[in-house]
């Protein structure tokens, strides 16, 4: 049986792809979206359990389409965890502040990555 689906917001493919594979061995069904503007719209329309959310995107970035998810009565319960290349303590601080439940580092370690999905989906 599938386990909760989860959302994949990042505008690298090659990084989509790597946490798909990832999360789909573990079970999960795993949606895409190459920017922050289609990722806020997959949201609203499939409701995932999860969103892994990249910082640094064109057309809306990982901040912004954040602070739209939780605006928005629809998606405001969903977890996002950020992703990004940055590991600045001030990033940090401002992503966790904007109401992300984490931040990891890219390149994201695919056992962190299944722990830390595990953890917060309530599986561990």
């Amino acid at each position: 049986m599938a386990k909760e689906m989860i959302l994949i917001v990042d505008d690298s493919l090659l990084i989509r792809k790597i946490t798909q594979a990832t999360l789909q061995k573990q079970g999960y069904v795993v949606l895409q979206a190459g920017d922050g503007r289609e990722g806020v719209n997959l949201a609203r329309r499939e409701k995932p359990a999860l969103v892994l959310m990249d910082l640094e995107m064109p057309e809306m970035g990982g901040l912004e389409a954040l602070a739209q998810l939780k605006a928005d009565a629809l998606t405001s319960a969903i977890p996002v965890v950020i992703l990004s290349g940055s590991d600045a303590v001030a990033d940090r601080r401002q992503v966790l502040a904007s109401g992300a439940l984490e931040m990891l580092p890219k390149p994201v370690d695919p056992a962190t990555l299944v722990s830390l999905v595990s953890q917060i989906l309530g599986e561990s």
